[in-house]
């Protein structure tokens, strides 16, 4: 910007060395925190205006900036509604990418209801306290763990309202739904499946891959599907499988 180049000008017209050196550091600084900022990506990579995201930008405990993860995601379309495969480290920041993803489709009307699948009840229940607390402050917005009861409540699956849903839960929980309420098929446009590296899960791996069969399917395909692994062999062969074969 203007007010960058002039205060560099002026050091280089009367500073030392030091000072020189100092500024330049200075600016480099500020221009990366400027272009890893939420306020500049997020609108970009959601393709959105900045009206669409400002209430959450200025909130307390909102991301301000983007990690290289994120960024990354960003770039390849994850926030704009494009399947693929995720691979993140821990402690990459997965949770408050999962949250990016949700308020990009939410905001944009793309979709109403979300899935995230995860293998485990304890992950689970960490994911949607998680989920929870990013988006505690807003009423219009409901993150479900879904139990592994035998039947669904039958107001559960009531979506005669204005609310978007986040509903958390088990692979043989999604299962059960798919083959006893297949009328959510219809209501949901994002599904993500946490630690899809269950591929290679001896015992689990199976029923894993079965289960991503059944949902490639039966869901339309305009749907985004999301697989998230820390590590997962073979990524751009299932992801042409899974997100990209007819």
């Amino acid at each position: 910007t203007k007010s960058f180049t002039d205060l560099q000008d002026k050091v280089y017209g009367n500073g030392n060395d030091f000072s020189i050196i100092i500024v330049n550091c200075l600016l480099a600084v500020v221009c990366k925190k400027i272009n890893s900022s939420s306020t500049k990506l997020l609108p970009e990579f959601s393709n959105l205006n900045f009206s669409s995201w400002k209430n959450y930008i200025q909130s307390e405990g909102s991301v301000k900036e983007l990690w290289p993860s994120q960024i990354e995601l960003g770039r390849k379309g994850m926030f704009s509604g494009k399947s693929g495969i995720v691979q993140m480290p821990t402690s990459s920041g997965k949770t408050a990418s999962i949250n990016l993803m949700l308020r990009s489709a939410f905001y944009s009307n793309r979709i109403d209801n979300a899935l995230i699948v995860a293998p485990f009840r304890a992950l689970c229940r960490e994911i949607c306290r998680d989920i929870t607390a990013h988006f505690v402050n807003e009423n219009n917005v409901l993150v479900s763990e879904v139990f592994d009861l035998p039947e669904i409540p039958q107001d559960f699956l009531n979506f005669n309202d204005d609310k978007k849903r986040v509903f958390i839960l088990t692979p043989e929980k999604l299962l059960f739904l798919l083959r006893n309420h297949q009328s959510l098929i219809d209501k949901i446009g994002l599904c993500i499946f946490d630690e899809a590296h269950l591929f290679d899960d001896p015992s689990r791996g199976t029923n894993f891959e079965l289960l991503l069969s059944t949902v490639k399917q039966i869901f339309p395909k305009e749907i985004q599907k999301i697989l998230i692994s820390a590590v997962i062999p073979n990524s751009e062969a299932i992801n042409r499988w899974f997100n990209e074969d007819g």
